[in-house]
C-alpha cells in the first residue's frame, strides 16, 4: 500500500485512506491493529535478545518481523465487517503473521547453516547471505453454499452406488 500510494503525486494521509478503502474496503481494522501489536512484541523480543548477546541495535535492524507484513483481504461485506470489527478474529490472524514471521526466521536460520563453513562462526558474508530470500504464503479460503456442497456428495454417492450396483448385477450374470 505504501508503494501505491508513494506513487500519488501528494502521499498524504488521505491518499493512504483511499488506497486502503480500495484494497481492503475498510480504513482501520481490528485485524490491522492486532497483527501491529503482535509485529511491536516480535520486535520487542529482538530488542530483549540483542541487549542478551550485545548486539542491541544490530539485532532490532535484523528482526525477520521488519521484513514481514500481513493482510487479510475479504471478499464480501460481511467477512469485511467481522475482519474490520472481530477481536477474536483478530487475535487469531495475529496468531497466523507470528506463525510466518517465525517460519521466517527457522529458514534463516536452516539458509545460514546451509551456507556456512563453519556454522559455529559464521563469516559476515554468509549471515547476510542468509537473509537474503523471498517468502511468501498465499492462503485462500473460496467456500460454497452448504446446499451445494451437499447435493454435490449425495451426487457422488449416488453415482458410486450405481456402480456398485451395476457390477454386482454384472456378477451375477
Amino acid at each position: 500500500m505504501a508503494l501505491i500510494s508513494d506513487a500519488e503525486a501528494d502521499p498524504t494521509e488521505d491518499t493512504l485512506i483511499r488506497v486502503q478503502m480500495a484494497a481492503f474496503g475498510y480504513q482501520f481494522s481490528e485485524v490491522h491493529k492486532a497483527v501491529g501489536l503482535a509485529h511491536d512484541h516480535l520486535f520487542h523480543e529482538a530488542e530483549i535478545a540483542g541487549e542478551m548477546r550485545g548486539s542491541k541495535l544490530g539485532t532490532k535492524m535484523a528482526a525477520a518481523t521488519n521484513f514481514c507484513d500481513a493482510d487479510f483481504l475479504a471478499g464480501d461485506e460481511i467477512t469485511r465487517k467481522i475482519i474490520e470489527d472481530d477481536d477474536d478474529i483478530a487475535g487469531h490472524a495475529a496468531d497466523v503473521y507470528i506463525g510466518f514471521v517465525r517460519l521466517s526466521e527457522e529458514i534463516r536460520l536452516k539458509r545460514l547453516e546451509l551456507l556456512s563453513m563453519d556454522p559455529e562462526k559464521p563469516s559476515s558474508d554468509e549471515i547476510n547471505a542468509s537473509t537474503n530470500f523471498m517468502l511468501s504464503l498465499k492462503a485462500k479460503y473460496h467456500g460454497e453454499p452448504m446446499l451445494k456442497t451437499a447435493a454435490g456428495i449425495v451426487d457422488m454417492l449416488t453415482g458410486a452406488l450405481a456402480r456398485s450396483l451395476s457390477k454386482n448385477k454384472d456378477d451375477l450374470h
